[in-house]
């Protein structure tokens, strides 16, 4: 199993059509990436204070 710590963001990007919230952060991308290629991975971080933790 492999561990990634860091952070986890949400961007906020204003469109025409409306604000669009997409999660992000580099450490994140790659739990993900690597959970998508069926490797055991875990993801440790921290929840902000704001309205999207």
């Amino acid at each position: 199993m492999l561990t990634v710590i860091g952070e986890g963001l949400v961007d906020v990007v204003q469109r025409a059509s409306g604000i669009e919230a997409h999660v992000g952060g580099s450490p994140l991308n790659v739990a993900v990436g690597l959970a998508r290629l069926d490797h055991p991975v875990q993801f440790i971080g921290r929840y902000g204070r704001d309205a999207y933790g």
